[in-house]
């Protein structure tokens, strides 16, 4: 064992007294330098990618508890006055902006909602993540809530798209806000294990899902993963088809293949009927990765892996949605 001298103790004392002028400023140095490393990890989205400087729609606040939640809210450019209008709510993916969820489906949604009549909105997590521990759920209600007194929406008609997290949090809202939701779709992020368990809807809720074979980051297999221990999309799909009280045996559309360049494929299993004329639909991307059939790479994830062109995410979602309307809950 190494042994070291120990000075007497006046030693130390004229030392600290005379270094004095130096170890203040370096003080200061190591806790300036602790701070910047812990901001860094508390954060998970970068503050130099600030939400009200990115985006191509208009950023509006609600106030939920004292805390400043942020949408971004896109308008169709021509409708008729006081016309209700269907409205899609579309939730980023994990360490993400609503403007990164703009970017993702390429615009899409807005130009649709141009087209066809419906309102989108873009709303904001905090840090970056969704999660019921930052009442989020709360947060999708009351955005509902404000949106009908801001808006001429149509009530009936409001309906939720996650991506990833997002996807991860719209199968939660699926289960509890039955009352304000008509229909739930679900990119790249099987139903989380826990939901599952205590998930006890008072009515049907129709579920489209799209999952891609490679995902790296959301197995389709499911397990353990950052986001807490998944289903695999199998599971899922079954979940809401027992539930949904819909036929044992789906319709198949496999091997939709339009564009072999991008060398994927995709297979569409839909269940129904069901009660209420709900549905659950499932598209399995043969060959996908964690990524939005048609759209742009995920922001922010690298080797996230093919996108498919063989469908468009947003195209399908819309075609799905339509069909549906708010059921009326049902009293146990």
């Amino acid at each position: 064992m190494l042994l070291t001298k120990v000075a007497p103790l006046e030693n130390y004392e004229l030392a600290l007294r005379d270094k004095s002028i130096l170890l203040v400023p370096l003080l200061l140095v190591l806790l300036i330098s602790a701070a910047l490393v812990i901001g860094r990890l508390n954060t998970q989205v970068p503050p130099t990618r600030s939400p009200r400087t990115l985006g191509t729609n208009p950023i509006d606040v609600l106030d939920l508890g004292g805390i400043e939640r942020l949408y971004r809210v896109h308008e169709p450019a021509r409708h008729i006055a006081k016309q209700a209008l269907p409205v899609i709510i579309a939730l980023h993916g994990e360490g993400q902006l609503s403007a990164d969820m703009e970017q993702l489906t390429a615009l899409q949604f807005d130009s649709l909602g141009d087209a066809e009549g419906f309102i989108t909105v873009y709303p904001e997590a905090i840090g970056g993540v969704w999660s019921v521990a930052h009442k989020d759920l709360a947060f999708i209600r009351e955005l509902i809530t404000q949106l009908e007194t801001t808006y001429t929406i149509d009530r009936q008609r409001v309906y939720l798209v996650g991506f990833s997290n997002g996807g991860v949090l719209a199968y939660h809202a699926a289960c509890a806000l039955g009352d304000y939701i008509a229909a739930v779709a679900v990119v790249a992020a099987p139903m989380a294990r826990d939901t599952r368990d205590h998930c006890s809807p008072q009515q049907p809720m129709p579920v489209l899902m799209m999952f891609g074979t490679d995902d790296p980051l959301l197995p389709i297999a499911g397990g353990e993963t950052e986001l807490g221990l998944l289903l695999s999309a199998e599971e899922t799909a079954t979940f809401w088809q027992a539930h949904n009280r819909c036929d044992n045996f789906p319709l198949v559309v496999g091997d939709i293949n339009h564009d072999v360049s991008d060398e994927t494929s995709v297979r569409q299993e839909r269940y129904h009927p069901c009660d209420d004329k709900s549905e659950v639909l499932l598209y399995t991307v043969i060959g996908g990765g964690h990524t939005w059939p048609g759209g742009a790479a995920p922001a922010l994830q690298e080797n996230a892996g093919r996108i498919t062109q063989d469908i468009n995410a947003v195209d399908e979602l819309w075609a799905f949605f339509r069909r549906h309307t708010l059921v009326e809950t049902k009293q146990p």
